[in-house]
């Protein structure tokens, strides 16, 4: 889900076996400007449902989230034959209901693909009237050839990018190769040069870091703010600003900024997870990312993909059962979690549950293989610990969450 207008990419992806691979809803770019909107481009999608889900979001009842619009721009372009990602050139095989699917999107969009000779792809849609789908003649070129990514820009090709789209693109992917070498120096001295919002956003929190008050200012002044979600991000980190030139540290916030910060964390913005982040260093506040309900068209497919209780356990090349312990699921969870377990013959296994102030609330043995139920209907809402050790050495640990 994309807030705002800064556009999203997706691409060189494998999907195999997925229900449903890409689900994009909500607000992902703006309709109608060159260069602007979500892209999907260069994957390969095996064995789903449907490839893409594209639909609005409408939040459920109560929910804090703002109802987003879905919104995505043409899916490349056949008339500028070499640029990365155009057209999309994706790979779809095993369809088993339709490529694109689209719900209550207001506005439509053109899907540009090759017809690779190798795998005669022919999109399919659910709703032509929204999505027009061209296929590019005169540019049969194998996925492979065009979608080869060996090739790193040079910092200078990238700052010489003229259309704000595809500049952010190669930046990020620059900076993806730069986080592999351990470069930071050499990702900051690329992000300070490049005059788009998405680089003065992701600049801001290390000038912040390196404290100069000039670069901080003037990041600030030149972010926007039109939208819900820029304009939470500019709080957010105005906020934090003040908080370092005060001379203090974050667990030192008065009780006006604690609830500025949590009322930004309820808000399903981008700086509302960097709120949710603040705050679960300084409570350890564990957050949800809620996400709309599965389609009505799809609940009666999803309930027999999904509606088996059997447990399957893996062996090894000469058949013998692998050990193995499932987290405690589902989790959050009301009433019970449940787990899965194979030991070998001769080990035995223990679970502890605790609060999170260490008190012992449970103690449960298991051995062989099976699936052990726990009960917490008794137990508060809140946050819990289990862990789980078995006499051979295998361990797990981790938190269980129970929610009204």
């Amino acid at each position: 889900m994309g807030n705002g207008n800064t556009p999203n990419a997706i691409f060189d992806n494998g999907y195999n076996s997925n229900f449903i691979p890409v689900w994009a809803f909500g607000q992902n770019g703006v309709q109608g400007i060159e260069g602007n909107g979500t892209d999907l481009y260069c994957n390969r999608f095996n064995n789903y449902i449907t490839s893409w889900w594209l639909s609005n979001y409408d939040p459920p009842v109560g929910s804090p989230f703002p109802f987003e619009s879905g919104s995505l721009s043409d899916q490349g372009d056949c008339n500028t034959p070499g640029l990365f990602g155009t057209p999309t050139d994706n790979l779809f095989n095993g369809e088993s209901w339709s490529t694109v699917l689209v719900s209550g999107m207001p506005t439509s969009f053109t899907y540009y693909y090759r017809n690779d000779p190798s795998q005669n792809f022919l999109p399919t849609v659910n709703d032509p009237a929204l999505i027009n789908v061209e296929e590019c003649i005169g540019l049969m070129i194998s996925q492979e050839e065009h979608c080869n990514i060996s090739g790193i820009k040079d910092d200078d090709d990238i700052k010489a990018i003229s259309i704000e789209k595809w500049l952010n693109r190669e930046a990020l992917r620059k900076l993806f190769y730069y986080g592999e070498q351990k470069n930071a120096a050499a990702a900051r001295d690329l992000l300070k040069d490049i005059n788009t919002n998405e680089a003065y956003s992701r600049m801001l929190p290390q000038y912040i870091k390196e404290q100069d008050a000039t670069k901080v200012s003037q990041t600030i002044t030149q972010l926007p703010d039109e939208q819900w979600g820029n304009a939470q991000w500019k709080e957010l980190y105005g906020l934090y600003w003040d908080i370092v030139q005060d001379g203090r540290k974050l667990d030192q916030l008065t009780t006006e900024e604690e609830a500025i910060i949590r009322q930004i964390a309820m808000g399903g913005t981008r700086a509302a997870y960097d709120a949710h982040t603040m705050l679960y260093l300084l409570y350890g506040e564990e957050y949800e990312i809620p996400l709309p309900p599965l389609p009505t068209v799809l609940n009666s497919t999803a309930a027999a993909l999904f509606s088996t209780n059997a447990i399957y356990f893996k062996t090894d090349a000469a058949g013998n059962l692998i050990p193995y312990i499932s987290p405690p699921l589902p989790n959050p969870t009301q009433a019970q979690v449940s787990l899965s377990y194979c030991l070998p013959d001769g080990e035995k296994g223990l679970l502890r549950l605790y609060d999170m102030s260490g008190k012992l609330l449970q103690t449960r043995h298991f051995e062989q293989s099976g699936q052990m139920s726990i009960d917490t209907q008794h137990l508060s809402p809140g946050l819990y610990l289990y862990a789980i050790a078995t006499n051979k050495g295998l361990t797990q640990q981790g938190k269980i969450t129970i929610v009204p």
